[in-house]
Parts: structure tokens; sequence; C-alpha cells
């Protein structure tokens, strides 16, 4: 099941043309993610079990999974892909949290603590994907910058509310198996971020960004 497909901001398309393959590919392959990740919201609903429907591990990967759908429709055409190593990229950070929530105890058992913190990063990831809007990805891609909202402040809010989820996860039930979702995680998401802004630092609009935002996660850390 779909975990989360969240993405950094794109940067602008400035002067690049549109690659050969866009168009119609395009138009398919969104309908189809859009498909995909509806039927992973209402499959996370539907798994609920008894109790568990209105906790924030079942009500915000939903709602993140359907925002998504949402977008993948909504969408700007790309400009310009990444290579297939940085397309990669986003593969152990989506295994990683996948299996974070995997190996968490059964909801109703979690503290009140970690249902919190999972709310919370649900929150700024649902947020960071509305600001994003159509600009919005999955893999490394050029569309158009945002700097807005939550992009104002770190260059990635979305990858930073993934992380906080991921940390209630692991809260709700530490142990040696919980954690081993982490060697995924976090070198995953060190490395998607590096895979993006290689092809988007490219751009000199992006550039301006990353002059203008200097945090990546973490404001004034990193």
């Amino acid at each position: 099941m779909v975990f989360l497909l969240i993405v950094a901001p794109a940067a602008e398309s400035g002067d690049v043309s549109a690659p050969a393959w866009a168009g119609d590919t395009e138009a398919w392959a969104n309908r189809a993610f859009a498909v995909s990740a509806l039927i992973a919201a209402v499959m996370r609903c539907w798994h609920a079990g008894a109790g568990e429907f209105w906790l924030p591990a079942v009500i915000g990967v939903a709602a993140i999974n359907g925002l998504v759908a949402v977008l993948f429709f909504a969408r700007r055409p790309v400009v310009s892909l990444g290579a297939p190593w940085q397309l990669a990229s986003c593969l152990p950070s989506m295994i990683g949290s996948g299996l974070a929530l995997r190996l968490a105890p059964g909801l109703t058992s979690w503290p009140y603590f970690a249902h919190g913190l999972f709310a919370a990063g649900a929150l700024i990831t649902l947020v960071a994907l509305a600001w994003l809007g159509r600009s919005f990805g999955v893999m490394p891609a050029l569309r158009q910058t945002v700097q807005a909202g939550p992009y104002a402040l770190v260059r990635h809010p979305a990858y930073l509310g993934e992380l906080i989820m991921t940390l209630a996860c692991f809260l709700a039930g530490p142990g040696w198996l919980a954690a081993s979702a982490w060697v995924l995680l976090v070198p995953g998401v060190a490395w998607r971020i590096w895979a993006e802004e290689t092809l988007l630092s490219a751009d000199p609009h992006y550039q301006a960004y990353q002059q203008q935002v200097r945090s990546r996660l973490i404001p004034g850390v990193w």
C-alpha cells in the first residue's frame, strides 16, 4: 500500500524545451498514478480496524494520498525529467516510510503523544502539498518553483512532515525491528533531496530560491 507520495518544489521552467514524450503519454501516466493514490487512500480506510478509523495514522495517510490523487490530475506538464539515478532516488524513502508504518504496533496501542506527533507531521505534509499545487511531482523534474507558505521557511517541508510521521511510528513502539525502517529512510531522504537539487540547481530560478531559503528541512539547522 502506498504510504506517502511527496516531493520538493520543482524549479521554474524558464526556456527549457519540453521533452518529446510529453503530452498524451504524461497525461495517461498522471491518470494512472492518480487512480493508484486514490485506491491507496480508500484501502487505508477500508483496512482500519475497530476504533482505528479516526486515528491520525489512518485519516492522515488517507488524506495525503487523496490529495496526491487530485494533484496528479492537476499538475503542470513536466519540462525536464531527471536522469535514471535521480528518478530512483525516491524509492528508498518511500519504502522506508511504508515499513515504518507497517512495523509500528497496532494503532489503538499507541500512546497519545505518538498520535499527536503523527497528526502534526500529516498536517505539515498536507499544507506543503497544498501549497505545491500544480508543481507537485514524485520524481525529480523541472516544473515551477513554489516559494510561498512553508516553502518560504524550508525547501522540502513535505519531507519534514514525512520524517515526523515516521518518527511517531517508531516512538509508538521503539525497538530494533522498528528502527530498521530508518536504515532506508534517513539516508533515503538525504539522497532524494540531493538528487532533486542536483537537477533543479541547474536552473537559475532555483539557484535564486536556494539563496533566499537556505534550509532544506529544519530552519537554521540543515
